[in-house]
């Protein structure tokens, strides 16, 4: 498991080329792709110009035109290796077992959750993230999921990557946490680092589009997703069972059949 450091440069080359190639050869001028994605037109420009930016403008870009980077760059930008077949996996049916049982208990548990807010604000009683000002939003947070992931199928925590993608191991663990906004160079060089491709690691709205990235979200995205509807509002419970998720290691054992 190796970064390939160029990973990112190359990400920004090809975008680069292929926003210049739509907006010319597809009669989609600035101010068009602007009202299709929301984003100013001086920050197109910059993309254009193959600048670094954020995962938070590329979402808002690939989202507005409902793409996906495979559509953009069919070979990609690094190698891949093919994820293991989660639906062979009986971790699975655990983990909608799991969700199964939650159900009924949720409704009680937010209302718990809502008094003891409400008491923790009253009292000026903030967590270290409260504290920190940091806010997990909604895609933030997908980013994650999907990240966490991606690593739990490789059977290693995203924050242990640190020394090959030299950056600093709180940085890591914030970014599982839907707490960073990572530029989308870093996110390729993760994707580099676990073979997987871009489209798992930096997640739009119409991702994933080929057949076994749909294989990778099947289970644990989808039941995070169903935890995460379940328990809207407790971050606390949600990330203590992502973690006991992703550090189950389902793939170390052979599948059942």
């Amino acid at each position: 498991m190796q970064a390939d450091k160029e990973a990112g440069e190359r990400f920004y080359a090809v975008f680069s080329d292929r926003l210049r190639q739509l907006r010319t050869g597809q009669d989609m001028p600035w101010t068009r792709i602007s009202s299709f994605t929301g984003l100013e037109i001086r920050d197109l420009i910059l993309m254009e110009e193959g600048r670094p930016f954020l995962y938070s403008k590329y979402r808002q870009f690939m989202d507005g035109l409902e793409l996906t980077f495979a559509e953009l760059a069919p070979v990609g930008i690094y190698s891949i290796t093919p994820f293991p077949d989660v639906g062979s996996v009986k971790w699975g049916a655990d983990v909608a077992q799991l969700v199964g049982s939650l159900n009924p208990l949720m409704p009680d548990v937010v209302r718990c959750n809502d008094q003891i807010v409400a008491f923790r604000q009253s009292h000026n009683m903030l967590d270290e993230t409260e504290k920190a000002g940091l806010r997990r939003k909604p895609v933030m947070v997908e980013l994650g999921r999907y990240l966490n992931t991606c690593c739990m199928l490789r059977n290693i925590d995203l924050p242990e990557l640190h020394d090959k993608l030299d950056m600093k191991i709180p940085t890591l663990a914030l970014l599982s946490r839907g707490l960073r906004d990572p530029s989308m160079g870093t996110l390729a060089l993760i994707g580099s680092c676990l073979g997987a491709p871009l489209d798992c690691v930096a997640p739009t709205k119409a991702a994933p589009s080929a057949p076994f990235a749909r294989a990778l979200i099947a289970n644990h995205i989808q039941a995070l997703g169903d935890i995460a509807d379940l328990a809207a509002g407790i971050p606390e419970l949600t990330d203590k069972i992502e973690s006991l998720m992703s550090r189950s290691r389902p793939f170390d054992s052979q599948p059942t059949t």
